[in-house]
């Protein structure tokens, strides 16, 4: 418990249990009051933020070790804002692990689906995720979760920014 840890859309803080074995401090950011509500229910965290992703990590400079951010990309399309706002709020060697729809389209960075949801190419994520400055970039296909009795394929991301140490001679992205 040594990081310094943001659950992205946390929701209703079903990462959080997950995550503060990881975290020296975890915080958690939102829009929706009522999972917020829920979210500090779980008791996981040290303090919930009701705050848009990208204008969270733009105000936290250097702050993080880790950032996660399960099943909520799905809700932007371009993915090099949030990517350049992640690589601000992280310290060097800090990672940043996330999931989005599979767009298996590699010729179309994202596309809006019928659910209101995005899906996204490797290609696009991967490229986003360069260009903000991560250093290693691994993708790997996994389903997210059953929609209607059907699996929804997605993308577990994970970007490295460095391979440093943090403030307590610990480096993430070697774990």
């Amino acid at each position: 418990a040594s990081w310094d840890v943001a659950d992205l859309g946390c929701g209703t803080g079903l990462c959080g249990p997950l995550l503060r074995p990881w975290a020296r401090h975890l915080v958690g950011c939102d829009l929706s009051t009522g999972m917020l509500v829920q979210a500090k229910a779980r008791a996981s965290y040290d303090t919930l933020f009701k705050v848009e992703i990208e204008y969270f990590l733009r105000h936290e400079p250097g702050r993080f070790d880790l950032l996660a951010c399960a099943d909520t990309l799905c809700y932007f399309g371009a993915l090099d804002g949030i990517c350049q706002a992640a690589a601000g709020a992280l310290r060097e060697g800090g990672v940043f692990v996330f999931t989005v729809e599979a767009l298996h389209t590699p010729d179309t960075p994202f596309r809006i689906q019928p659910t209101g949801r995005y899906t996204h190419s490797r290609g696009h994520v991967e490229s986003a995720l360069y260009a903000a400055g991560f250093s290693l970039v691994q993708s790997e296909p996994v389903v997210l979760r059953q929609e209607a009795g059907l699996p929804v394929h997605g993308w577990l991301v994970r970007g490295d920014l460095g391979c440093g140490t943090n403030e307590n001679g610990s480096a993430p992205c070697e774990s």
